[in-house]
């Protein structure tokens, strides 16, 4: 018969590859828009040493201290982190049928989660109540969209009233 387990369990770390291919290229596509970023969690350093050799165009961006690496943080630090944010970038782990909890971490502590979309959350969370969608399937898109949301935000306010409707929602 057909090990689920085992066939999930041998392709785990394709999953993990896959997965930090994709937040890369999302963190790569922020910087060329000229989006400040704060890194959290494994190995972010690694990658900013090498963006720096390999993103010419955008050296002056990274050596101006709009990209940083934040190290690991604990699940408890978490909350501050989010409190202290306007955005939050999350890519969904690949069951995409539900929700990460960075989703509602983030809503609660003020903070809008910017995430790829599923039918579970499109179904519960309202529109304009602190959760904004992008397509992985055009992450240059999606950093345009965020760089586009930063410049609203300083003109109209606008990322304070969604994450204050999130909020409200996810209390």
């Amino acid at each position: 018969g057909m090990d689920a387990a085992g066939i999930l369990q041998r392709n785990y770390m394709a999953d993990v590859y896959l997965q930090a291919v994709i937040r890369q290229e999302l963190v790569v596509q922020l910087i060329r828009k000229c989006v400040p970023v704060k890194l959290y969690g494994h190995n972010w350093d690694v990658f900013l040493a090498k963006a720096r050799i390999l993103m010419k165009d955008s050296a002056d961006f990274l050596e101006n201290g709009l990209v940083t690496y934040e190290g690991e943080v604990t699940y408890e630090e978490l909350p501050d982190i989010y409190n202290n944010a306007r955005m939050s970038l999350n890519q969904l782990p690949w069951f995409k049928m539900g929700m990460h909890d960075r989703t509602p971490l983030a809503m609660i502590n003020g903070c809008v989660s910017i995430t790829d979309e599923s039918r579970y959350m499109k179904e519960r969370i309202p529109d304009g109540c602190g959760v904004v969608y992008y397509s992985l399937e055009d992450m240059e898109k999606a950093a345009g969209d965020i760089r586009n949301m930063i410049d609203s935000v300083t003109s109209t306010g606008e990322t304070n009233i969604l994450a204050l409707r999130g909020m409200k929602f996810a209390e």
